[in-house]
């Protein structure tokens, strides 16, 4: 019996092994003791896989699976990877790229048992393979480096270039609005100053303005100015703090990129495999991070993308780097800011992965009587009485600092969304080494609406 394409003609080596029985790859089989299997390869390349069917020493026929050299171009055909299928002689059968193959279809020597980094005519390849059907065929994949590179350079230039659109189209929209509210708040101002000299005759018009018609109105009320006025104060204040908000976090999205991609640099060379897995998720961190669809996610959903960073680092630093988080399944859909704990894990990665001892970083989430508590604990270094002054120093601060400015935009995001006395404190131990830092929040769930994200 012979399995093979229904297009395609009956080998030359199965049919001639009816009146030759020695030849081909039947007489391969006979000469076998009892029930086996070979591997035979036609001369225009189809290979050929044959097995005895009997019982024990007793052959009862031949099945052969015939897989053309056509269809086995089509399967072997990947973007970016070469393929090499050879026998144990190294006759290629094979071949997506000829340029590894020599005039008779050996396979080039610099390629025959080559493992990892190898160069070929002046460029790198990654080539890596594997033996099938007992060490029959050897199939042999080769990665261009080169491809690589280029690919991943693609990425960023596309990454760049989408940030660069973003932050012309902000500034382009930020500054038109920042005029139109320029226009209206100098006719205010012409206004009071007649008020102020006397002239109650001219009354306040603010042509083409309608976020001012209510204070418009009220001034020309006069009962209800004052009233007005506030109210457009506190929403201006408003606009305000989201708009800074939104600068800290995006501050905070290239600094990480940064390092990220520094970690990606190193594991690309060690082990490519695990650098695909980091681009994976850093990707998925970049998208979560630049969303500004909202301020406030879930405690689940945050813990989840934090626990990929974890991931990164722990694929960069092995053994040195491990990480528990305790998270009780009532508080998953508590509402908090976006990447609230990855700051303060980078600092404890970055002043305490290079010590001696393994580095354990603790995330422990529990309710209070009125608040939610998420403690960060690792097992480094303390910090020194002196440091941690001015550290506490630094996050009571309205100035923005030289240093820490993960920790003073994580701080200032918090007090900027809810106020006092709702924000992070940083703790040294020092009678078992570590440090822990706690952080204070508002127990609001996100099974409403999440809308209202700050405390004005």
């Amino acid at each position: 019996m012979c399995i093979r394409d229904s297009g395609s003609a009956l080998p030359m080596s199965i049919q001639l092994s009816r009146y030759a029985p020695s030849w081909g790859i039947a007489g391969k089989l006979r000469a076998g003791s009892g029930v086996g299997e070979a591997i035979w390869v036609a001369d225009q390349g189809d290979v050929i896989v044959g097995q005895t069917v009997g019982q024990g020493s007793n052959v009862e026929g031949f099945l052969f699976f015939v897989l053309p050299n056509a269809r086995l171009m089509e399967i072997i055909n990947v973007p970016g990877v070469q393929f090499i299928v050879r026998d144990r002689l190294d006759n290629v059968i094979v071949c997506s790229d000829r340029a590894f193959a020599d005039e008779f279809r050996k396979v080039r020597p610099v390629l025959a048992n080559a493992a990892g980094y190898t160069d070929v005519d002046g460029n790198r390849f990654y080539v890596t393979e594997r033996t099938v059907e007992n060490g029959g065929l050897v199939v042999t994949a080769i990665f261009s480096l080169g491809n690589i590179v280029s690919q991943m350079t693609s990425v960023l230039l596309v990454l760049l270039a989408i940030l660069a659109v973003m932050a012309v189209t902000i500034a382009v929209r930020v500054r038109r609005q920042v005029d139109q509210k320029t226009q209206a708040i100098d006719q205010l101002i012409e206004a009071f100053a007649a008020a102020k000299q006397g002239d109650f005759d001219q009354r306040l018009e603010l042509a083409g303005s309608s976020d001012f018609q209510v204070v418009e109105e009220a001034y020309n009320l006069m009962l209800d100015s004052i009233r007005k006025l506030m109210r457009q104060n506190y929403e201006e204040a408003r606009a305000n703090a989201i708009s800074e908000i939104k600068q800290l976090e995006s501050q905070f999205n290239p600094h990480f990129l940064f390092n990220t991609l520094e970690n990606i640099r190193f594991m690309i060379r060690l082990d490519p495999d695990r650098a695909c897995q980091m681009i994976v998720w850093l990707a998925g961190m970049l998208r979560y991070s630049i969303d500004f669809t909202g301020n406030e996610v879930t405690l689940a959903e945050d813990i989840a993308h934090t626990e990929n960073y974890l991931k990164i680092q722990k694929l960069r630093y092995g053994d040195r780097l491990d990480y528990r988080i305790s998270l009780p399944g009532e508080l998953e859909d508590a509402l908090i800011p976006k990447l609230i704990c990855q700051p303060i894990i980078e600092n404890a990665v970055k002043h305490g992965a290079g010590t001696e001892k393994p580095l354990l970083v603790e995330i422990n989430i529990g309710p209070g009587r009125d608040h939610l508590k998420i403690e960060i604990v690792n097992n480094g270094l303390p910090i020194p009485p002196g440091d941690l002054r001015q550290l506490k120093q630094m996050l009571a601060s309205p100035v923005s600092p030289g240093r820490h400015s993960g920790l003073y935009n994580l701080q200032r995001r918090i007090r900027l969304m809810y106020g006092e006395p709702f924000g992070l404190d940083i703790f040294s131990i020092d009678d078992t080494g570590g440090v822990r830092v706690e952080i204070i929040l508002p127990l609001r769930s996100g099974a409403g609406s999440a809308d209202s994200c700050t405390k004005y």
